[in-house]
């Protein structure tokens, strides 16, 4: 990571400044392989990766899912089968696992989700009420409100939110592909809904928290046969920070979001060519700073399957922040 770093001495205190990145090269997550798109979520300076497993399992049960956190070793849940991606979303001071699909197959098109017991992820058991779907569920949230959402077999979005329990399942006036689910994120207030309708063409559409008035759906401008992932880079004060939308054309492409105009645009950061035919995920975190210093460091990063084995890797692509010593004195800083 081509980072600039410099140390200053200030009025007796230390200052390490980490600024914007490029991109760092691709990592793998070790013993990840998936038949789908990864998710990710990250909580409390640990991020959390899931996954629909690469070998079918017997009786056409689909794939096991499993997950893992960076540095850590893969659980597979022995008993918990999805046909594709499952999501992730950290919310309400927690995370969130949802999937389509668990046996018995009577139960395939409902969505089940489960949560952290203290930092371990349990399998996906707990239904969520009235939520069918034969493609991946969505998951965001904040730390008040879990969002879900999915296509119904009709393909018209549905979502549902979850505070201390879920509210009845609302159906937006939005219709997408039937077996592409959408992608969600929160951004100044909003619900952003993204997904894959008519003749393959990305759509998005917002909905205001405050009035629970819906926007009308708005065209990308670019197309993809997968759904999309949409994420926020939230370092404060930044002109890279905002909303994104990430999508394949056999290479990841990363559009950012103009709120004053309404559209989407390439820029104003560009991943290198990264190949996957999967949806990608998006990850804006907040590591901790190395030991001994303190401070807030901000990531973005994309996650994808891509490769033969559906090995899943991460790419960074952007890093800033600052990071410091307290104090020097009585002592001079050296």
């Amino acid at each position: 990571m081509n980072n600039s770093v410099r140390s200053v001495s200030i009025s007796g205190v230390v200052l390490l400044s980490i600024l914007s990145s490029a991109a760092m090269a691709q990592t793998e997550v070790p013993q990840a392989q998936s038949s789908a798109g990864p998710a990710v979520a990250a909580l409390g300076g640990t991020t959390y990766i899931a996954w629909a497993g690469i070998q079918p399992q017997p009786e056409n049960l689909g794939y096991h899912v499993a997950y893992t956190t960076l540095g850590g070793t893969p659980t597979v849940f022995s008993s918990t089968f999805t046909r594709v991606a499952p999501a992730l979303a950290a919310a309400r001071g927690t995370v969130y696992l949802a999937i389509r699909g668990n046996a018995p197959l009577s139960s395939a098109d409902f969505i089940y989700y489960s949560s952290l017991s203290g930092t371990e992820l349990t399998p996906p058991t707990t239904l969520l009420p009235g939520a069918q779907t034969k493609a991946a569920p969505a998951l965001t949230g904040d730390s008040s409100t879990l969002f879900a959402a999915w296509t119904a077999a009709n393909g018209a979005i549905q979502y549902a939110t979850y505070a201390h329990s879920w509210s009845a399942p609302q159906t937006t006036p939005f219709t997408a592909n039937p077996l592409t689910g959408p992608s969600l994120a929160l951004f100044n207030g909003n619900l952003y809904v993204a997904w894959v309708g008519s003749s393959n063409q990305l759509n998005f559409a917002s909905l205001a928290l405050s009035t629970g008035v819906w926007s009308p759906a708005h065209p990308v401008g670019a197309a993809s046969n997968v759904a999309p992932a949409l994420g926020v880079y939230n370092l404060p004060f930044s002109a890279s920070s905002g909303l994104y939308i990430a999508f394949t054309s056999g290479e990841i492409n990363l559009w950012k979001y103009d709120t004053v105009a309404g559209t989407w645009s390439p820029g104003p950061i560009s991943p290198r060519p990264l190949v996957t035919g999967f949806t990608p995920a998006l990850l804006s975190a907040n590591p901790e700073c190395p030991p001994g210093l303190a401070g807030s460091l901000y990531s973005f990063d994309v996650f994808y399957t891509s490769g033969p084995e559906g090995n899943i890797y991460f790419d960074g692509l952007l890093s800033s922040g600052r990071c410091h010593i307290i104090p020097c004195s009585p002592k001079p800083c050296q």
